[in-house]
């Protein structure tokens, strides 16, 4: 099913998927009780959109609906595991091949949390006649709002942003034709060169009146700057267990020869990399008497049974 198809909620193709009664999981605690209620759930919607137009809000909504309460039982920031369990327990339950576009799936669990937003907004707008339409004139209402909202936002050229932004959200909610889509955007290009010919005959001095003085970045800072999730004792047993490998692989030369072909291949950090090698080799040579004893001194295996 390509992605128009997907959009309207309807498989234009003749083809609609096959949904098989959901399986229960093994184990009866009440979380597993609770996430087997939620997948039948899941499958009951997805049979209604696979029923045709007439069901396939309703179907969407008691999907998004199951895919909310299921999610409620994975931590925030775990969506690795909710989305595994959607392809072990959900998707798993079409017998035919049939993937669900990620538009589809986000603007079902928005319009079961915004129900009666997503009917206002279709009551207003004739031509939507999706959840997935709905959700898409949303986001687009939501980043006007917060447009206006920036009073920082400088526009070169108001009628060309207008021009795009009307075509965009046309195209996302496939009211466009394709022909007049293709002279908009064509004419959207033109609109966009003419104002960067226009910005390229400025003068320096008035481009940075436009724009303001451009800020100073300090490359060194970003650099040196860890992500807010960065694991020590990870990366270090990530080192260990590299350099071991390159141990089993070739011992001392093979260390040698990677290690220093992979510095000298690199750019950006291979200057950052050579100090953190040579920090090493310090410890190394601090600690050696201690790391040469874990694996020179044979243990006594009869003193350890």
């Amino acid at each position: 099913m390509d992605d128009d198809e997907g959009y309207l909620g309807v498989d234009l193709s003749g083809r609609q998927p096959i949904v098989r009664q959901a399986t229960p999981s093994a184990g009866h605690n009440s979380r597993q009780l609770e996430l087997d209620k939620i997948v039948a759930e899941a499958v009951r919607g997805l049979k209604a959109v696979s029923e045709g137009e007439a069901e396939t809000i309703i179907g969407w909504l008691i999907y998004g609906k199951a895919l909310n309460d299921g999610r409620k039982l994975f931590p925030e920031d775990d969506d690795y595991n909710f989305g595994k369990w959607k392809q072990a327990n959900v998707y798993s339950n079409l017998e035919e091949s049939f993937a669900l576009h990620p538009a589809d799936e986000a603007a079902a669990m928005w319009a079961a949390e915004n129900t009666d937003l997503m009917y206002e907004i279709i009551e207003e707008n004739p031509r939507i006649k999706t959840v997935r339409g709905a959700h898409a004139k949303h986001k687009a209402i939501v980043a006007a709002e917060s447009k206006e909202d920036d009073e920082d936002v400088e526009t070169a050229s108001p009628e060309t942003e207008k021009e795009l932004n009307s075509l965009v959200e046309e195209l996302e909610l496939g009211t466009l034709p394709q022909d007049e889509a293709k002279a908009k955007i064509e004419s959207a290009k033109k609109s966009v060169q003419s104002a960067i010919d226009k910005f390229n005959e400025l003068s320096d001095e008035d481009k940075i009146s436009h724009f303001g003085e451009p800020d100073v970045i300090d490359q060194w800072s970003l650099d040196n700057t860890l992500e807010p999730d960065f694991n020590p004792r990870n990366a270090a047993i990530s080192v260990l267990s590299s350099l071991n490998r390159l141990r089993v692989h070739g011992g001392k030369d093979s260390i040698r020869e990677h290690i220093s072909s992979a510095l000298d291949e690199s750019s950006k950090m291979k200057s950052y990399e050579a100090e953190a090698l040579v920090l090493l080799s310090e410890v190394v040579v601090e600690f050696r008497d201690d790391l040469e004893k874990l694996y020179k001194i044979t243990p006594n295996l009869n003193s350890m049974n």
